[in-house]
């Protein structure tokens, strides 16, 4: 079975990019956003979650295969819709449609290895239409935020087929027509070490990290950051860049200043938020 993506520029030119990057700009951020995580009891998609829900301007959802691990991961009680708990299965279509309803940020978190086309292909494909065609907010008022990895960009061998398929889910992603948040992590590290421990580094492409050297990336960075980019679509939206960390080095600022300033490295210069003037962030 073959999967085959549009690449024709006329299919997403950079003008209508650079309109809906406008129109978020121009747009006051909601008050209140509903995010549904799917990979919810992974072990980036359960801090994500669980750092969601302590924001009171947050609705947050999980999508969910198992019950009892959600229960175990989430902290749920019942662990059932009437918490915001969906059972379902990504490469199954239909299990999809209720939990998207009146969503604004779908944050895709799935993971596998030996099922990755399925996952990764077909799972993203379900989410997005899921997701796209389920009523609430406008198509261009919602939001794809997905972890991903880095390496996208080679195919060595079948053993790391889900490194490319994670490459041909961001490629689905990015011509979907939503504003999306594409984060392309290093080697992931434990979920027990807290987030805003080493200094994060920002590239794309797999291309060379200049103000640091990669190695790992602890999870609660990583779920950090994607929380981050479903809540400020403005700084977040049409970004698809590599993440890691330095662990010689240690962050400067508080988290917030963290934050923006990953963001603000993610920019390309021609994005209307970049400053015209070359400024050293650290992060």
């Amino acid at each position: 079975e073959h999967f085959v993506l549009s690449t024709d520029s006329d299919d997403c030119t950079n003008s209508s990019i650079m309109k809906s990057v406008l129109l978020l700009l121009l747009t006051p951020l909601a008050s209140a956003r509903t995010v549904l995580v799917t990979g919810a009891t992974g072990q980036t998609g359960s801090l994500a979650y669980l750092q969601l829900k302590k924001d009171p301007n947050v609705t947050v959802r999980a999508f969910v295969r198992d019950l009892a691990k959600a229960k175990a991961k989430l902290g749920c009680n019942k662990c059932d819709e009437s918490e915001g708990v969906f059972v379902g299965d990504v490469t199954k279509k239909e299990t999809l449609v209720a939990a998207m309803a009146n969503v604004d940020v779908l944050l895709i978190a799935v993971g596998a290895v030996s099922n990755a086309y399925a996952v990764f292909v077909q799972g993203t494909r379900n989410q997005i239409e899921a997701f796209a065609t389920a009523p609430g907010p406008a198509v261009q008022e919602k939001q794809v935020v997905k972890v991903s990895t880095m390496d996208t960009t080679k195919f060595v061998s079948r053993v790391l087929s889900p490194f490319f398929y994670h490459g041909v889910s961001d490629q689905y992603i990015s011509v979907a027509g939503i504003p999306f948040t594409i984060v392309q992590p290093c080697g992931l590290a434990d979920a027990k070490t807290p987030a805003n421990t080493n200094k994060l580094l920002v590239s794309r492409d797999d291309l060379p990290f200049q103000d640091g050297k990669s190695g790992s990336i602890y999870r609660a960075d990583v779920a950090q950051v994607i929380a981050y980019a479903a809540t400020h679509p403005k700084e977040a939206a049409w970004l698809k860049f590599d993440l890691c960390a330095d662990p010689k080095q240690k962050p400067e600022g508080a988290e917030e200043q963290v934050m923006q300033g990953v963001f603000k490295k993610a920019l390309l210069p021609w994005d209307p938020r970049a400053k015209t003037s070359a400024t050293h962030i650290v992060v």
